[in-house]
C-alpha cells in the first residue's frame, strides 16, 4: 500500500511539469521521497525482526 501511494505520489509531481506549480512539484515529490524513505525503513525493520 505504501508503494501504491509513492507512485501515485510521484506520477501526481510529474504531472504538474509544465504547469509552473513549482510548490505542488515539489510537495508531491517529497511526499513520495518521504513514503520511499519511510517504506524501506519499515521493511529493514520487518528483515531484521525475522532474522
Amino acid at each position: 500500500m505504501l508503494i501504491a501511494f509513492a507512485l501515485y505520489c510521484r506520477r501526481r509531481s510529474t504531472s504538474y511539469i509544465g504547469t509552473g506549480r513549482v510548490a505542488e512539484i515539489d510537495a508531491w515529490y517529497n511526499k513520495a521521497t518521504v513514503t520511499w524513505l519511510f517504506t524501506i525503513c519499515l521493511s529493514l525493520a520487518l528483515i531484521i525482526k525475522l532474522i
